[in-house]
């Protein structure tokens, strides 16, 4: 399969390869995407994120009973409620995606950007302190979570657009 370069100046925000159109589509426009990844469109796009939040939410979950169990401490019921929080969230953008309400897909915006925020801070303090590997995974995470903050807003002020024609 032969893949097309084709760059877009301010027409699109798309980036990286388009497996259904085999091309090489890159942004130098500075916006946010238009398409998700693979191009999905962003609707959909948003659902497998929250499906993904939440798999990771219950995984989390699960760990942190795992700690409560074998430590007993205050990180087991910290990871817990945090966890807990995450898989609310997930269900929220879920159906606020599926019922298409902007007001509720901007409040999960929002609130994982606060997780992005702490989670920088969490991962540069085990870097420092703790572990490297623990700290550089949990950067990695957060960087997964600024995609798809970038993915969840772009979908809301598609619908905002949309809803306001």
């Amino acid at each position: 399969m032969r893949f097309k370069a084709k760059v877009l100046l301010a027409t699109s925000a798309t980036s990286g390869i388009c497996y259904k159109c085999s091309s090489l589509q890159v942004s130098i426009s500075g916006k946010m995407p238009s398409r998700c990844c693979c191009c999905l469109s962003l609707r959909r796009g948003c659902l497998i994120i929250s499906f993904i939040t939440l798999v990771v939410g219950l995984l989390g979950t699960a760990y942190g009973i795992l700690l409560l169990i074998k430590a007993g401490g205050w990180q087991g019921w910290l990871t817990v409620v945090v966890e807990i929080l995450n898989v609310l969230l997930a269900i929220l953008l879920a159906c606020s995606v599926d019922k298409t309400v902007v007001v509720l897909v901007r409040a999960w915006a929002a609130c994982t950007t606060l997780q992005v925020v702490m989670g920088v801070i969490v991962g540069v303090i085990f870097i420092f302190y703790d572990s490297v590997i623990v700290g550089v995974v949990a950067l990695c995470f957060t960087v997964a979570q600024v995609y798809f903050v970038m993915v969840v807003w772009s979908y809301s002020a598609a619908m905002k657009a949309t809803a306001e024609e």
